[in-house]
């Protein structure tokens, strides 16, 4: 994933990376990383947007641990044999990642 590139490349800069993984299926929203989580709600920010509240968002370091959560949440998902596909998605997934950054300042450099 460039993101992790791109995060090594600018060391000024101090990055949070977060990600979350969910499913649509017979018009519920469930935490694929937590699948006990499920019936999920879409809510409004007061600070705009909408968020899912919840939802599983473990802190991601690099590539390997992105792979790793989506794998993760993938052997989750509902699924079924149909004519077409043995393997076929009976849902809609919604994988997301926040990247969420900051210079760093004269202060911080040493926390």
């Amino acid at each position: 994933l460039a993101i992790f590139d791109h995060i090594k490349k600018n060391p000024r800069t101090d990055f949070l990376v977060r990600c979350s993984y969910m499913e649509i299926y017979n018009e519920c929203i469930t935490d694929l990383l937590n699948p006990k989580r499920s019936n999920l709600k879409v809510l409004s920010s007061p600070k705009g947007g909408v968020y899912v509240a919840g939802v599983t968002e473990p802190l991601i370091a690099n590539a390997a641990q992105a792979m790793a959560v989506l794998a993760r949440g993938v052997g989750n998902r509902h699924v079924g044999e149909t004519k077409m596909n043995e393997y076929s998605s009976r849902s809609h997934s919604i994988f997301r990642m926040v990247i969420e950054s900051r210079e760093r300042t004269e202060d911080s450099e040493g926390a």
